[in-house]
Parts: structure tokens; sequence; C-alpha cells
């Protein structure tokens, strides 16, 4: 697998930063834009629902901002998120927000060897706080199809750090920390290279490369094209019969 990985420093440069203050980014385009645009969610073949993001780049730290919709018969579901991460591939600070069908929203940060979440399960409620001991490196893996995306970036630059060689790298199975804010949970993934596939995409072959994505409850299947800006196309959850390709 051919990769010159140049994206998305927050993950692929090995850095050491001070701690600064977090701050949003949402009203701004700071920074070199990485990645942007939306992904269909299909079930059965009937879309369901839309994701759409930006990702930017800066010097000290790289932002990634969703928003998903889902509109099934009756059942509908609005969340928004932002997540930072430092040049080191730390977590800066994240936010998550569900608009409907309640009022719900969590901040994650690092303090004192803790990643610490406040969360408000309910419009006028209690805001509960709860620390986790988990090093700063963990990965955050909410409901949101971007950050699967950014996971298999991180996947990337461990086994091929941020600089290829022409001849590329031996992608071999992995297994992350990753923290789920929505449900207060830490978990281990298992990511693997499974190859590469011809799959038609918006009416063209494509040749994708295809990789695994394996946790307590469920199988994912991601592909991502071959080359920068590796972007993630089409995702596969046969346990939920979704399919997720990007617009």
């Amino acid at each position: 697998m051919r990769l010159q990985l140049r994206l998305f420093a927050a993950l692929l440069v090995a850095a050491t930063i001070g701690s600064l203050p977090a701050r949003s980014y949402k009203k701004s385009n700071e920074g070199q834009l990485v990645d942007s645009g939306s992904f269909g969610i299909f079930r059965q073949g009937r879309r369901i629902g839309t994701e759409t993001f930006t990702i930017h780049q800066r010097p000290d730290v790289s932002v990634a901002v969703a928003q998903l919709k889902i509109e099934d018969g009756n059942d509908r579901a609005s969340q928004t998120s932002e997540l930072q991460v430092a040049s080191n591939g730390d977590l800066r600070h994240y936010e998550w927000k569900e608009l409907s069908p309640e009022k719900a929203q969590a901040t994650v940060d690092y303090h004192d060897q803790f990643l610490v979440e406040h969360i408000t399960l309910a419009a006028g409620s209690k805001t509960h706080e709860r620390a986790f001991l988990l090093p700063p490196s963990t990965v955050i893996l909410d409901d949101f199809f971007t950050h699967r995306e950014i996971l298999l970036w991180r996947y990337l630059a461990t086994f091929c750090g941020a600089a290829v060689s022409p001849q590329g790298c031996k992608l071999q199975p992995g297994k992350f920390g990753v923290f789920i804010p929505r449900q207060q949970a830490s978990t281990i993934v298992a990511i693997n290279y499974q190859g590469k596939d011809k799959l038609m995409f918006h009416g063209a072959e494509r040749e994708l490369d295809r990789f695994t994505l394996q946790s307590d409850d469920a199988a994912w299947t991601l592909w991502l094209e071959s080359s920068y800006p590796f972007k993630l196309l089409r995702i596969m959850v046969p346990s939920e019969n979704v399919e997720v390709l990007r617009d």
C-alpha cells in the first residue's frame, strides 16, 4: 500500500506543545482545510441521514467539526461535535451536543492524568462530572463517521509515520484505546488492513483500500482512497443493515 501521509498533523507529527486553553473553532475557517463534505447514511438502500463535516489543520491543533442528522420514519435525531487534537495526537478538547430528540451535551478534556467528562443528559438537568484514568492519546469515537476517518489516519500513521518511502509500508493489525463520550465508556477497537478492492463509486470504478474495524459489539468494513488525501468513501455495518457513502 503506497502512502504519502501528509494530512491531519494532529495525528501524524510527533511534537510537544504546551497546555493551551480550549476554544471553539466552529465559526472559523482558520488553518488548512484537510477534508470536508458529507456522508449519506442508508438502511436497506433508503437514505435515512446525513453527516456534514470539516477538518482543519493548524500548527498547534487540528479541528474536526461534524453535524449528524437522522430522519428514519418518525425517528429523528440531530447531533453536533467538535474534536480538537493537539499536534502530538493528544486530545485537546471535545464537545458534543444532542439537539433532538433530547437536549443533551458533553465536554471532554484531559486533566491530571484523567480524561474528565462533563455531561448533561437532559435540558435543565444537573451536569455530572466523571473522571476516567485514560491517557491523553485515547481516541474519541462517538457516533460520527468523521471520527472513523480520523481513526484510520491514526492507524496509518502508527505503522507508516509522517514520511513514507516510495515502496510504501507494511500495515499490520492494530489495537487502539477509544473513549465514547455519549456512552461514558472506554473500550479497545481493532483495525486490520484487508487489501485492495475495485468498486463502483458514483458511476466510476475505483480501486480502494479496505479495512475492518472490530469493536465489542460490531464489525465495520471501511474503504479509503489509496492516495492522498486518503478520504473515507464507504462504510458497511452489516449488523445494522447500514451503508455509508460519501456524497
